[in-house]
């Protein structure tokens, strides 16, 4: 029944005539309520116990013309009345394409996803091809109104363009729906039983499922959250007779029978959590982790795609930048110095394939001038992978009379067990015949410092994140105090040092005022590399590069050039910590020039474009770094729902 505010009633039930009953109330009703009302209030009409049909169908029983139409168009939603409009424009004789296209047109992106979605379900009984609403579309419609009308119901925007925010849930949610219902469709109790007998040690699995996870990085492995049953020992209970007497005997049938007991309630226990984890649980944690897997992917899809739009875009900039007589070096520094390593570098492959040359050969040639030569360095080790940079500064580090030992110690005792790796294998390709230790070895003497240059080239320090052997550092820096570190007229140890700290990851900074006090030369410069954390080291070598007669600007650009955005950012906030003054100042005062402007944009700025403004955060910059932890929380989330998914024991 439905009542109107007043209290009168204005339908009881599909056999009251409605003509018969004042359409005012009923009117008012369904014009002032919102989309959510109606629905309400056709959901209420069904539940009536004396209601035969619903809401809809006594309307449509009862009414007629362009009433019928206009109330229906109030009580279904707004994509389910157009799905309506579609089916009922292609059906009988000739299409109505304008009130296709209009439909179509009207609704955003989601609108027309639930559209499709309540086509599909409408009339999924139909004939072909009036089941499927892409197949009507393709046999109703042609040419490129065909084509303009899937590519509005499509979800995925053309390349280099973002798809709207509001078609992530409906997508994610449709394909998480689906996935749960092949889950439950798919669940086998022999397939569960035999991996149940595991220790469930590995990535995550489904039975009967391939293909889990969209997104890369989530089928990882994770620790058992349950351990693996063991059956209870009851030999006790089994072995020998009980003796003659009969209290023996009612004591032993006693101990059966609790067994027995105990045994059947753990049994009912488990079968319950089971059946309950086997269609509840499962179907909705499955789903619940698509769903996030799949927003997770089209959001990486999405950012991708206006990455790809602005690679192309600062690709075009650097060439009208470069065109014609002369360069404008402005236009190349906001473009080039702003932004981070990897979207550099895919600026880089597009304009390669456009123009024919990559970013390092042209601004090669089109940087120049007397005072241009440390702009032209700092643009080489910005542009070129890191890597490869890795394996021209160590070329260059050993070329000429005499050895760069600061630079040789700042790549040998800094980088990482793959950058190491990495730089090998390019100079074995290109050191004919010679390899980086025998580099290293011609060009520097034997002793203590040589031997602990090979050992960290070796690359077989332990990288392990987050692992901390208490006991093991204690007992190093016992042996390191003892082989040098302690002062005194003791011998130094150089084998027992080199071996501890080739092979540490990272070592904090209480031993530095010792190495300095013991050591000297090239050995301290190597031994101090191992002991700082990056930030620190980095810090530390661009004080120096500003102190004393000149400014070693070559030390300036490879630290900063090479470094990607977040490591320069911490470098700076290193750097101000330590010497009481910011990096912003330091290069103000000590550099110059196009130089000066490509670093200050590459420390400051975070987008091609932009001016140079204070150090101070800006609100934009603090909302994008918000922005960014919101992302990272998401990330986050969805890795902790894989894990509250194993812990349930899925």
């Amino acid at each position: 029944m439905l009542w109107d505010e007043s209290g009168s009633l204005i339908l009881e039930h599909a056999t009251a005539p409605l003509p018969e009953l004042g359409l005012q109330p009923f009117i008012d009703i369904l014009c002032q309520a919102n989309t959510e009302t109606c629905k309400a209030i056709c959901d209420a009409y069904d539940e009536l116990p004396d209601s035969k049909k619903s809401l809809l169908e006594a309307v449509e029983s009862k009414m007629g013309g362009d009433l019928e139409f206009a109330v229906i168009a109030r009580l279904r939603s707004k994509s389910e009345f157009m799905a309506v409009r579609i089916f009922k424009a292609c059906k009988g004789w000739g299409t109505d394409e304008e009130c296709i296209g209009r439909v179509i047109s009207c609704m955003t992106k989601a609108e027309a996803q639930q559209m499709e979605e309540h086509y599909n379900n409408f009339f999924k009984d139909e004939e072909t091809p009036f089941q499927n609403l892409r197949q009507l579309l393709a046999s109703e419609l042609s040419g490129s109104f065909l084509e303009a009308m899937l590519a509005l119901i499509d979800i995925s925007g053309p390349k280099g363009h973002s798809v709207h925010e509001e078609t992530y849930p409906v997508e994610a949610e449709r394909v998480a729906k689906y996935f749960a219902e092949q889950v439950s469709e798919k669940y086998s109790d022999a397939t569960a039983q035999q991996l149940g007998m595991g220790p469930l040690q590995g990535p995550l699995l489904l039975c009967g499922i391939e293909g889990l996870f969209i997104c890369d990085g989530f089928d990882v492995a994770l620790p058992a959250s349950r351990p693996v049953f063991v059956q209870a020992d009851r030999a006790h209970l089994l072995e020998g007779e009980p003796e003659e007497d009969l209290v023996s005997a009612q004591t032993l049938l006693d101990d059966l029978l609790l067994e027995r007991q105990a045994v059947t309630s753990a049994t009912q226990g488990a079968q319950r959590e089971y059946m309950a984890f086997k269609e509840l649980v499962v179907p909705e944690r499955a789903r619940s982790l698509k769903y996030l897997d799949h927003f997770l992917q089209q959001m990486l899809t999405d950012n991708a795609s206006m990455l790809e739009f602005c690679a192309s875009r600062d690709a075009d900039f650097v060439h009208e930048a470069v065109e014609g007589w002369g360069t404008d070096e402005d236009k190349l520094i906001r473009v080039l110095c702003a932004l981070p390593k990897k979207q550099l570098q895919r600026v880089d492959m597009i304009y390669t394939e456009r123009y024919g040359k990559s970013l390092r050969e042209v601004t090669d040639s089109e940087l120049g001038g007397m005072f241009e030569g440390d702009f032209k360095y700092f643009m080489k080790c910005v542009l070129t992978k890191e890597v490869e940079l890795d394996a021209e500064l160590l070329k260059e580090s050993m070329q000429g009379w005499g050895t760069n030992d600061g630079l040789l110690c700042e790549l040998l005792c800094t980088r990482s067990n793959r950058e190491l790796t990495a730089a090998k294998a390019i100079l074995a390709e290109s050191g004919g015949g010679k390899t980086l230790q025998d580099l290293v070895e011609g060009d520097t003497s034997q002793g203590s410092y040589q031997a602990l240059l090979l050992a960290c080239l070796r690359a077989e320090r332990d990288e392990s994140l987050g692992k901390t052997d208490e006991a093991a550092a204690k007992q190093q820096a016992t042996q390191l105090y003892h082989a040098g570190f302690g002062g005194g007229d003791g011998e130094v140890d150089g084998d027992v040092i080199c071996d501890i700290l080739s092979r540490a990851y990272a070592h904090g900074t209480p031993m530095v005022e010792a190495i300095k006090e013991s050591m000297g030369g090239d050995w301290e410069k190597a031994l101090l590399a191992r002991c700082h954390d990056k930030p620190t080291y980095y810090a530390t070598a661009l004080e120096g590069a500003f102190q004393g007669w000149g400014t070693d600007e070559r030390a300036i650009s490879r630290i900063l050039g090479r470094s990607s955005k977040p490591e320069v950012r911490r470098i700076a906030t290193r750097f101000k910590q330590l010497f009481g003054r910011s990096l912003r100042d330091a290069i103000e005062a000590e550099v110059s020039g196009n130089f000066k402007k490509a670093l200050l944009t590459m420390l400051f700025e975070e987008a091609p474009g932009e001016k140079l403004e204070g150090e101070e955060q800006s609100e934009e910059e603090e909302k994008l770094q918000g922005e960014e932890q919101d992302e990272e929380e998401a990330l986050v989330t969805a890795f902790g729902s894989l894990k509250s998914f194993r812990s349930g024991g899925g």
